[in-house]
């Protein structure tokens, strides 16, 4: 790192220390007004999310697609969850903010993570009787000091008066995914979780689970997880994410 890259990895330190929750834009840092404290981003800076564009998308895994109703992988090799959803593309300042939360030390951004999902799983109607979330594995949870998908569930389910149902653990880590083939990624986690000792499987029998993640890229990890959901007993499994 030269030392320009020094003073300006610095200066964002301090910016971040300086960040006051709810009142500067979580991407600009402008200040903010009253009506944009929700998210905590100005007009300008909401604009330019990723929104996921309208047009085709599969019924399950939520992909783009040019035609019909299911994507290909899908139609050869349906996931075990029923339906994924999210509202924005993995691109641009999503990516940063997911990005920030986790592995920067940014942890005040679940709060907005947690707001956008919420948001959006009224706007798709999504109904549920419990909620879960993909466990992050130890070693992730000692780096960062916390599991950032535990952390968003838990605010997700206090907002939407649902009960928390931690009930998934990881028994392995899982290998960087980024340049792996659908087919190989599926291996890497067919294996890679598990119920928790002790679970009554019979309090999950019949029900519809909402699995919250951050990011759906493949589906493999999701898929995994309902694997395991639907083997208990569980009815139905949908994904809600931040970004696809």
């Amino acid at each position: 790192m030269t030392f320009i890259e020094k003073i300006k990895a610095f200066c964002k330190k301090i910016a971040d220390y300086l960040f006051i929750d709810d009142y500067s834009c979580i991407i600009c840092r402008k200040e903010l007004d009253d009506e944009h404290r929700h998210y905590a981003l100005c007009d300008d800076c909401l604009a330019r999310l990723p929104f996921k564009a309208e047009g085709n998308k599969c019924n399950i895994c939520g992909d783009y697609i040019e035609q019909g109703v299911y994507c290909k992988r899908c139609q050869v090799a349906a996931p075990y969850y029923d339906k994924a959803y999210a509202p924005f593309d993995y691109v641009d300042d999503i990516r940063k903010i997911i990005i920030h939360y986790k592995d920067r030390k940014q942890s005040y951004l679940g709060k907005y993570i947690t707001r956008f999902l919420v948001d959006y799983s009224y706007v798709v109607c999504i109904k549920c009787d419990a909620v879960a979330y993909v466990p992050s594995d130890k070693k992730s949870i000692k780096r960062r000091g916390f599991d950032h998908m535990q952390a968003v569930a838990k605010r997700f389910c206090d907002e939407r008066e649902l009960p928390l149902i931690d009930v998934i653990s990881r028994k392995i880590k899982i290998k960087d995914q980024t340049k792996l083939k659908y087919e190989e990624r599926v291996n890497a986690v067919k294996d890679a979780f598990e119920l928790k000792d002790g679970v009554d499987v019979t309090e999950l029998q019949g029900k519809t689970v909402l699995l919250l993640d951050d990011v759906l890229t493949t589906g493999a990890t999701a898929s995994a997880i309902a694997k395991i959901f639907k083997e208990a007993g569980v009815h139905e499994v949908i994904v809600l994410t931040l970004a696809r």
